[in-house]
C-alpha cells in the first residue's frame, strides 16, 4: 500500500522521493526514540552500586557485604570508627554481621579493609559509567556486564 497525504482534501500518493524522505525521517525518529541517554546510564549506574559485594581480606576472611538496606552506609561509619579507634591505640575487634547474618570478628585493619574495598567498588562503577556518558555513539547494550568490568 503506497503512502499518501491529503492535498485539498484528498488522498495523493507520496513521490517515490516524498516517500523516501518520509522514511528516513521516522528512521531519525525512531533512532532518538530508542537512543540510550545518559540518565539510562545513570540508572544502571545506581543499580550497580547496590549489588552484592564479596570482600577479601588479607587475612584470608572472605565474606559478602550488604550493599543495600544502609550496608554502605553502616560500612562507611564503622570504617571511620575503625580508622578513630586504631588512632586511640584501642585494638578491641568488631563483630560485624555480613550479609548473609553471619558474625565476623573483624580488627580494625580488617574493617578498614572492608571499606576500602567497598569504596573501590563504588569508584569503579562511577569511573565505567563516566566512560559510557562521554560516548559520542552509547552503547545499546550499556547494561552488559563488559561494559563495567
Amino acid at each position: 500500500m503506497p503512502l499518501t497525504k491529503l492535498v485539498n482534501g484528498k488522498e495523493v500518493a507520496l513521490t517515490d522521493e516524498e516517500e523516501a524522505e518520509f522514511r528516513a525521517e521516522w528512521a531519525r525518529n525512531d533512532a532518538a526514540r530508542n537512543a540510550v541517554t545518559a540518565e539510562h546510564i545513570n540508572t544502571e549506574r545506581e543499580r550497580r552500586k547496590y549489588l552484592p559485594k564479596t570482600v577479601s581480606l588479607s587475612t584470608g576472611k572472605a565474606f559478602p557485604v550488604d550493599m543495600v538496606n544502609g550496608g554502605r552506609e553502616n560500612i562507611a561509619n564503622l570504617s571511620l570508627f575503625a580508622l578513630v579507634k586504631k588512632g586511640a591505640g584501642d585494638t578491641s575487634t568488631f563483630l560485624f554481621a555480613d550479609a548473609d547474618n553471619n558474625d565476623q570478628t573483624l580488627s580494625n585493619d580488617e574493617m578498614l579493609e572492608v571499606g576500602v574495598q567497598c569504596a573501590q567498588q563504588i569508584t569503579a562503577i562511577h569511573q565505567k559509567a563516566r566512560v559510557l556518558k562521554a560516548l559520542q555513539e552509547k552503547p545499546a547494550d550499556y547494561t552488559d556486564l563488559k561494559h563495567w568490568l
